[in-house]
């Protein structure tokens, strides 16, 4: 799922339903996200770097 679509299914519905294709969506977004956050908290980038991460 897209995340703009999970954005916007969760500005609709106002709540995630555990297994629903939003939760799963949101898992993976979660994921990704403490992943990039640790890899960027484990070393020293130029702004550049960042920029490219992000």
């Amino acid at each position: 799922m897209e995340l703009d679509k999970l954005l916007l299914n969760m500005q609709r519905d106002g709540v995630l339903k555990g297994g629903s294709e939003e939760d799963e969506a949101m898992r993976a977004v979660s994921l990704e996200t403490r992943r990039l956050c640790a890899e960027m908290n484990n070393g020293v980038y130029t702004d550049e770097e960042i920029r490219t991460y992000m």
